[in-house]
């Protein structure tokens, strides 16, 4: 078993930084998804997975580039998970040991368009901001159409996910909640793969 040479990273691929507007991103979930018939949103309990922290570096990929066949890759040996630096040559995992393929897997769709729009009021040294969604491409050793939700402070600042504080306990409170608006069955738009003519 091979592991799919279109998810590897090459030297010479660039950052992606298009506009991702007409794109989705979708997200692999170990849990079950089930989506409310009258809301349309994702019911709750379905996105338990995500630690509230997670929501600050939220893990998707490309959807098109990155297809749904392989969602049901696992991989197992961690280092493929790290950030790649876009310099170095990268020789893919090898089967069974390093990766392995589950069909236990579900997932749902985050249209860029929706998410890039996405602003949470929070609260600091009593003054009132507000932080904003955007998506950043950040290819791991295994998968070059590996992208973040992410968020920037009122400063304009990327909050990672190691940051603390009351401000940022209110801010991952309420990502869940804003981000399940928009997480969707089926991709928001008819769906091209990034570099491709309509």
């Amino acid at each position: 078993m091979e592991y799919p040479d279109e998810l590897m990273p090459k030297v010479g691929m660039p950052h992606v930084t298009d506009d991702l507007s007409k794109y989705s991103l979708i997200r692999k979930s170990n849990s079950v998804v089930e989506f409310d018939e009258s809301t349309h949103r994702i019911k709750d309990g379905c996105m338990h997975e995500v630690h509230d922290k997670q929501y600050l570096e939220w893990s998707c990929n490309l959807y098109a580039n990155y297809s749904i066949d392989n969602l049901d890759i696992e991989i197992l040996e961690r280092k493929f998970n790290s950030y790649w630096d876009y310099a170095t040559a990268i020789e893919p995992p090898t089967h069974p040991n390093q990766f392995d393929r589950s069909s236990d897997t579900n997932h749902y769709f985050i249209p860029i368009s929706k998410v890039e729009k996405i602003k949470i009021p929070y609260d600091k040294a009593s003054n009132s901001y507000h932080t904003q969604a955007f998506v950043h491409h950040c290819p791991t050793l295994c998968n070059y159409w590996h992208f973040e939700i992410r968020w920037r402070d009122a400063d304009g600042n990327p909050i990672p996910r190691g940051k603390s504080g009351a401000w940022v306990k209110q801010i991952r409170g309420s990502i869940k909640a804003m981000i399940r608006q928009h997480v969707k069955p089926i991709a928001d738009k008819t769906i091209y793969k990034l570099g491709e003519e309509e």
